[in-house]
């Protein structure tokens, strides 16, 4: 008979808990010893008796997850396994299988019949999740955690109680999938050929555009660089008062896209379409005054007299776009919609990074509103060109090298190495010595230092990293931060903090600064496929 005990937290993940853990940043190292107190607070009673297991050894991210988790029954037995396998995974792995496996258990209570974790003992709702259908990989990849967490970590933890405690605890253990389920029924192999087959199918589309595509890449940086270089000049005349604000100006470029239309590959061509551009010069003070019927009596108080948000040194200058936003760069839907920021939104394109893409967090608020109550397309020329170039490089690497998102993010100031080979022409060695520019970087699979692997860095990305650290240097007083590599998902528990050039906004401990891999989606938008 199951014996009753208190499975709740401790506290309710309410009212003041739930304001405090809300406040709570569990990705921030500082902050540890109030992360271990808030999971203590709420940790079912029980959990605290488990043998063996020192709960406050678990990793923040962890912590913080399974505290907002706390709405799903099954919580109890998901933390316990978390524990059992604490000590037998990296902390970012912990860290997925907490998420798939909690998310596995949702789905299957939401849409598959699950009422209670014992019914997980019997086939029906194993069979009725995968019945009439080929599931996806993710979907192999939660069963496979789920099994992972059951047997690999949980049995022996069970297996070293004592009977009496065997008793107590087993009603909170993950069930065991069926046995030979992920290869028969979920159809393990025919997931995992389906999988491969659209990547190939995928993949051979693609490769034969890479050469277009690092082209496209290199016009576009270059087009949002002349206008970068024509915003910083009038930004300099109108500082000395030899334009007066507002400026409007006509601003003749090219555009580049790919035809869309191609029936083949060979069809696909580069596309260039004059352009004209009517840009206005604006600053946030001018811009006020020019509108008083948006702005109550208190803003253009201060607008006039230059204080708070339009103090000299805040006082920030940006442009107005007048004409259809698909003449605007390559992403003026965008920059239009509003959908570039720092918000993780389904449709924002964003990162965590203040000042790579939009503007620092409180510019991009000012911007909102302005935008909102003028309905103008108004855009911030310095931070969009950050996104660019950091894209251009990302993208740039990727088409040239073969990098993925965790190898790409490796790319370090103290990396560079010079290795020589054999010049080839037509695929023959010319007899010839050249070098050539490389990175040792720690591919996906791989954890030791010792199994660092040779990536090429082309000289076409060489520009533009080499832009990216002299820009990072004028950020930082001559120096590119050491920052930590939490961005580089399961790689960050097998790397150190370095001078990563894709970073921005370092903290002052040099904690935060990496990039996240969501920039990679940037590098669509901003330099390739967009």
């Amino acid at each position: 008979m199951t014996p009753e005990v208190d499975t709740r937290p401790a506290r309710s993940c309410s009212g003041e808990m739930l304001d405090r853990v809300s406040r709570l940043h569990f990705n921030n190292p500082k902050e540890r010893a109030d992360h271990i107190q808030a999971f203590l607070a709420w940790l079912p009673p029980m959990l605290k008796t488990a043998p063996g297991i020192d709960w406050e050894r678990l990793p923040s991210n962890v912590m913080g997850y399974l505290i907002r988790a706390a709405d799903l029954p099954e919580v109890v037995a998901i933390t316990l396994a978390i524990g059992c396998a604490m000590d037998g995974v990296k902390p970012k792995t912990l860290y997925m299988y907490c998420i798939q496996v909690t998310n596995l258990l949702r789905r299957l209570r939401r849409s598959y019949g699950m009422a209670t974790l014992a019914e997980l003992t019997e086939r029906r709702v194993w069979d009725t999740f995968v019945e009439g259908r080929l599931i996806s990989s993710g979907d192999l990849n939660m069963l496979k955690r789920y099994e992972t967490l059951a047997c690999v970590y949980q049995r022996p933890y069970f297996e070293t109680l004592s009977e009496r405690q065997q008793a107590f605890w087993k009603p909170y253990l993950l069930p065991r999938l069926p046995r030979g389920f992920c290869e028969k029924q979920a159809q393990q192999q025919a997931v995992i050929a389906a999988t491969e087959a659209r990547r190939k199918e995928q993949s051979d589309i693609i490769v034969p555009l890479f050469p277009l595509l690092v082209e496209l890449v290199q016009l576009r940086k270059q087009a949002a660089e002349r206008l970068i270089k024509e915003f910083r000049r009038l930004c300099v005349l109108a500082t000395r008062g030899e334009i007066t604000l507002p400026y409007q100006f006509d601003y003749v470029d090219r555009q580049f896209s790919v035809s869309e239309q191609a029936m083949t590959l060979a069809d696909v061509q580069l596309i260039e379409q004059p352009v004209t551009l009517i840009l206005t010069l604006w600053n946030r003070t001018e811009w006020v005054k020019s509108h008083p019927d948006l702005y109550t009596k208190d803003v253009q108080r201060r607008a006039e007299r230059q204080v708070e948000a339009y103090a000299p040194g805040r006082n920030a200058y940006f442009l107005q776009y007048e004409g259809p936003s698909t003449y605007l760069l390559w992403c003026g839907d965008l920059i239009e919609k509003q959908l570039l920021g720092q918000s993780h939104g389904h449709e924002m394109i964003g990162t965590r990074r203040s000042g790579v893409i939009s503007p620092a967090r409180a510019i991009t608020q000012w911007f909102l509103w302005a935008r909102r109550l003028s309905g103008a397309i108004l855009f911030d020329p310095e931070p969009l060109y950050r996104g660019t170039l950091f894209a251009a490089a990302l993208a740039t690497l990727a088409l040239t090298n073969g990098s993925r998102v965790s190898e790409l993010l490796q790319v370090s100031a103290s990396r560079f190495e010079t290795i020589v080979v054999d010049e080839l022409k037509n695929q023959q060695p010319t007899g010839r010595k050249m070098g050539v520019l490389v990175q040792k970087l720690l591919p996906k699979g791989y954890q030791h230092e010792s199994e660092r692997q040779f990536f090429l860095i082309s000289d076409m990305a060489v520009r533009h990293l080499k832009e990216i650290a002299e820009m990072l240097q004028a950020a930082h007083g001559g120096r590119i931060p050491k920052v930590s590599p939490e961005a580089f998902g399961n790689k960050a528990d097998d790397l150190v903090a370095e001078p990563y050039l894709f970073q921005w906004a370092a903290t002052p401990m040099d904690v935060w600064g990496t990039s996240l891999p969501r920039m990679l989606l940037s590098c669509c938008v901003f330099c390739s496929m967009g």
